[in-house]
Formats: C-alpha cells, structure tokens, sequence
C-alpha cells in the first residue's frame, strides 16, 4: 500500500512471516495481458504485473492472482495494465488501508484480510 497511489493484494505469500516474500507470489500461473482504454482513477481495481519467465524489466505478464485498486487518478498506469473492475462502494474502507500504519516494504503493520460475502 502506497498512499496517493495504490493498495495490492491477492498475494497468498503475504500470510508468511517473511515481509520480503509479501507481493512475490501467484497460484503459478500468469495471464496474458489484456491492457484496456479504462483509465486508472480513483478506485480502478487492475491486474498487478509479474516479470515472465525471461526475468526482462520490460516483459510481463499480469499475475493469476495480485490485484491492486488506486487510491488517487494514476493516468500513468492507463494502456499499462488490465483495469477490470472499480470501486463503486465503500471507498473509504480503501481509504482506511492506505492509512494504516506500513513498514518499510509498504506492508502493514498488521495484516489486513479481505472477506468476501455473497448476497442470495
């Protein structure tokens, strides 16, 4: 999490002691990029990036399973990488993360859980 930038998640190795592992890790697959004319705005909810197999700066994939959703208009980001969703409520919950207290890896202090729950 960055503030006036960005919150990550969807990293399975964020649960392991090692911070350095946090934002490393997948399912073990990739997903072949799918960049869109959706703009990075203020609650955009897009793919996160992992380098291919070629260990390039420049080659990536999205990863199977980090996303991130942006704190603030990253315009930076647009034609970059895969915008699939948005925050259309409850974006000071967003709010809430990026103020939370950080290391200097940008992870929080204390672990932050996402719960999903499904309306019949």
């Amino acid at each position: 999490m960055v503030p006036g930038f960005l919150i990550q998640g969807g990293d399975p190795l964020s649960k392991q002691p090692d911070r350095l592992l946090h934002g490393t890790g997948g399912p073990g697959y990739f997903l072949s990029p799918e960049p869109n004319d959706y703009p990075h705005k203020r609650g955009a909810l897009s793919m996160a990036k992992m380098p291919r197999e070629s260990n390039s700066t420049r080659d990536f994939n999205d990863n199977g399973s980090q996303f991130f959703i942006c704190v603030d208009d990253n315009s930076g980001l647009d034609r970059r990488y895969t915008v699939f969703g948005e925050v259309f409520r409850g974006i000071d919950v967003v709010d809430k993360i990026v103020a939370t207290p950080r290391d200097e890896y940008d992870n929080p202090l204390n672990p932050i859980s996402m719960i999903m729950t499904v309306k019949e």
